[in-house]
């Protein structure tokens, strides 16, 4: 019989509310200790939740380190690079909460940690870790599917009267994650045009057209236009298209159920999963089978700070391989 992958959790966010409530979906997983963030100011709800979860509580995260269970799931935003720094020192598996944006010091840290062999880490992204975006990864694989030549995928968040970030800052981790994961190869160009539509103040709306090397050509649309009583998923509506040369797949990831057209009659085969539960699987497989890698990482910071600059500036973003550029770095280049 299998034995069980052992689980500690520093922190807690939506995805912990999650944990208590569907704790019986981790059937393959065991959570030995729940330990507040760095900075304790979460030390009662972690308490409360652990609780309620029939987790063992431990008051100080540091112990976690030296506990023989090999994954961590982070999901504090306190102190998270002294967790990154000490959690991969200590050769153990990291999982960020799916909402998470890494910053440039967070990588570099993971840089450090990946060329001294210790450690890993598998990072935010949730469209890429729901059971939609799996199986569009998996299929556009398949030789059946043919070429890929472009992808649409739209996103559509709640207004948010206490946000301080653009809508690229704010939504594309998660979309260019899932974007990096389909299309191989470096990018080509990028171009990012954005207007505040419903805040006066914040660029709340942008379409972004991404061109890749491969020849595959990315549309999204990215928009914190539903109202704040929407009846929508806390990370908003999702909707993508993938065409290949011989088939095509669209999806929206966030229904509830997914219909099974057959030829006797549609049927709507529901589930309940969130994208944690695919990360913490992955997580608990042996390193070499692992699907994220630092290379992925640093593509999807790549192409957020790319389209961070064509946002700003207006211009589209190529990169140039001339003579006077032979390092294929990017510029910018109006068309």
């Amino acid at each position: 019989m299998k034995s069980k992958s052992a689980v500690n959790i520093i922190g807690t966010d939506s995805h912990g509310c999650w944990i208590v409530s569907n704790a019986a979906l981790f059937p393959g997983m065991v959570f030995r200790h729940w330990a507040p963030s760095p900075d304790g100011q979460d030390r009662a709800v972690v308490a409360q939740q652990a609780g309620a979860a029939r987790i063992p509580f431990s008051s100080s995260w540091t112990a976690l380190l030296s506990d023989p269970a090999p994954v961590i799931l982070v999901l504090s935003n306190s102190n998270r690079r002294q967790i990154l720094e000490e959690g991969l020192q200590s050769g153990k598996t990291l999982v960020l909460s799916p909402s998470t944006i890494c910053d440039d010091a967070e990588i570099d840290i993971i840089r450090s940690a990946a060329a001294k062999g210790r450690g890993r880490i598998l990072h935010g992204g949730w469209i890429g870790y729901t059971q939609a975006g799996l199986q569009a990864k998996r299929l556009i694989r398949e030789e059946a599917f043919g070429k890929l030549h472009s992808i649409y995928l739209a996103l559509r968040t709640k207004r948010n009267a206490t946000t301080d970030v653009d809508i690229v800052r704010e939504a594309g981790w998660p979309v260019f994650d899932f974007i990096c994961s389909c299309v191989p190869g470096s990018i080509q160009s990028v171009y990012v045009s954005g207007s505040a539509l419903f805040n006066e103040m914040l660029i709340d709306t942008a379409v972004c057209l991404i061109r890749f090397q491969a020849g595959a050509i990315v549309t999204v649309e990215l928009s914190r236009c539903l109202p704040a009583n929407f009846a929508a998923a806390d990370s908003g509506e999702v909707e993508f298209e993938i065409i290949g040369a011989n088939k095509t797949l669209r999806s929206e990831p966030n229904k509830s159920a997914v219909i099974l057209h057959g030829e006797a009659a549609a049927a709507a085969l529901p589930w309940n999963e969130s994208p944690l539960l695919e990360m913490l699987t992955d997580a608990c497989r042996a390193p070499e089978q692992a699907t994220i890698g630092l290379p992925h990482l640093e593509k999807v910071i790549e192409l957020m700070a790319i389209a961070g600059r064509s946002l700003n500036d207006g211009l589209p973003v190529r990169r140039s391989s001339s003579p006077r550029n032979p390092t294929g770095s990017y510029c910018e280049r109006r068309l």
